[in-house]
């Protein structure tokens, strides 16, 4: 098993919606061009290549939305900056990069107060402080929507345009998509245009002959920011002993999960990064290592747990109820939600058979959303942004499930906590009312003995109770 090392890349994708409007012009970096004053979803004009413009205006979404934190940069979350009376450029996102250290959270614990200190800045202040790039697409790749959470949703393969502020805004020939990895975009746009502030803008970063080379640079530069730096990732090369696996492995990075993936009754393996004792992002890999019946293990699946930096962690992994595949949990930060992931494994290959979320809103009320689609591990979209966003409908549309079942089959297992049938087994048989402790898609955890012991029931025995 080798050692290789990669950048830390985890970039979830965002759709963004509103429209765009501005006047035509011929100078494309002249900066005078501003929010222009039209009635709300009757703009005509488009921004074009050859445009005045300036995004002075819009750069803190005059205070309708805020900024985040995620890989090195600071951006605007949710649907970015809306198309609204108070911005008529378009569907905008802000991506902005900071110039020092000043304003990157070398810990978890000063996340929140490092956003808030940004978002608490004036333009000058954020002007001073970060390389700014704002991202447009045009009025005639949105969709009108009436009465939807936004007036206008974004087509597919929608033109974008992206301008940089270098004293003034000046537009970028790219066919980069600075959305699907922003700190590689600017990576990549400083290196070959010589720009970008003093700290990421030396030699070694610039001469970089790659990204990963660009990056391991940055580590030097700033040598407390794991989002700017590397990591051990591995290569799992022909039979693995469990003590080789081992050996290779970071202490305190990773965490080892030990059961049955592909349904032939022998334990096998899956590794995930963790985070550290504070807390800490170290990465989001995953691994699948199948065993054999000679106790070697070969590598059957290398994917990403949907962990990130900016507050989810992993929560568990547990086997699925036909032992073929598993299920892994993330939690947010302030632990109100949590994302579940179910992969199975058929025919060979993996797929993301469910996946759900779940937590509550700001009242407390309760929210379990399900998506029940199939999909490929490459075809797979993250549940982020898919579910709905205002508080009423989401608690209207994904009703909590049952905590309450009663056994339809004449027995119903109570496997222990690994999963596992007890030397001497324990069932509740048909009839018995049970009530769930814990549950998901597969499992229901129950407490039984006088709620001296817990065990999980495959959830195909039992029959839901309405609350």
């Amino acid at each position: 098993m080798s050692k290789i090392l990669k950048p830390l890349f985890i970039c979830f994708s965002i759709m963004l919606v509103s429209c765009s409007v501005n006047s035509p012009a011929n100078d494309p970096n002249d900066s005078t061009l501003e929010n222009t004053d039209r009635t709300l979803g009757q703009d005509k004009a488009t921004i074009v290549k050859n445009q005045k413009v300036s995004f002075d205006s819009i750069i803190k979404c005059n205070g309708n939305n805020l900024f985040t934190f995620n890989e090195g940069h600071f951006y605007y979350p949710d649907y970015g900056c809306i198309y609204s009376d108070s911005n008529r450029f378009g569907d905008i996102q802000v991506f902005l990069f900071p110039k020092n250290n000043l304003f990157i959270p070398n810990k978890m614990s000063e996340f929140d107060s490092v956003v808030d200190d940004v978002n608490a800045l004036t333009l000058n202040e954020i002007k001073n402080n970060f390389e700014i790039f704002v991202r447009v697409i045009d009025k005639s790749d949105l969709v009108f929507t009436k009465d939807l959470d936004s007036p206008y949703y974004i087509k597919d393969n929608p033109k974008k345009l992206v301008y940089y502020f270098d004293g003034t805004w000046k537009l970028i020939n790219t066919k980069e998509d600075i959305d699907q990895d922003p700190f590689k975009f600017y990576v990549n746009f400083a290196k070959s245009n010589n720009k970008g502030s003093n700290k990421i803008n030396s030699e070694e970063v610039y001469k970089a002959k790659d990204i990963e080379d660009a990056t391991k640079a940055a580590t030097e530069i700033y040598p407390k920011q794991p989002m700017y730096g590397t990591i051990e990732a591995f290569t799992f090369n022909g039979l693995l002993s469990l003590q080789e696996i081992k050996k290779d492995l970071p202490k305190d990075q990773f965490e080892i999960f030990t059961f049955d993936v592909n349904a032939d009754d022998i334990d096998d393996l899956v590794v995930s990064r963790i985070n550290d004792d504070n807390d800490f992002f170290q990465g989001n890999e995953l691994y699948v290592l199948t065993r054999d019946k000679s106790g070697k293990y070969t590598l059957s699946l290398s994917t990403q747990s949907y962990t990130t930096e900016t507050g989810w962690s992993l929560s568990n992994i547990l086997p699925r109820r036909d032992h073929s595949g598993f299920i892994i949990s993330t939690q947010y930060s302030t632990g109100r939600s949590e994302y579940t992931f179910y992969y199975t494994f058929e025919n060979g290959k993996w797929y993301i058979a469910n996946a759900s979320t779940e937590g509550s809103i700001a009242t407390g009320e309760e929210y379990y959303c399900i998506d029940h689609n199939k999909s490929s591990i490459d075809n797979f979209i993250t549940l982020i942004g898919s579910y709905p966003t205002e508080a009423d409908e989401l608690v209207r549309n994904c009703p909590l499930p049952p905590t309450k079942y009663t056994v339809k089959t004449d027995q119903a297992e109570i496997l222990n906590e690994k999963f596992k049938s007890r030397s001497k087994p324990n069932y509740y048989i048909k009839g018995d009312l049970i009530e769930a402790v814990d549950q998901n898609e597969d499992w229901v955890k129950v407490a039984y003995k006088e709620g001296t012991k817990f065990g999980w029931i495959d959830k195909r025995d039992l029959s839901p109770i309405s609350d």
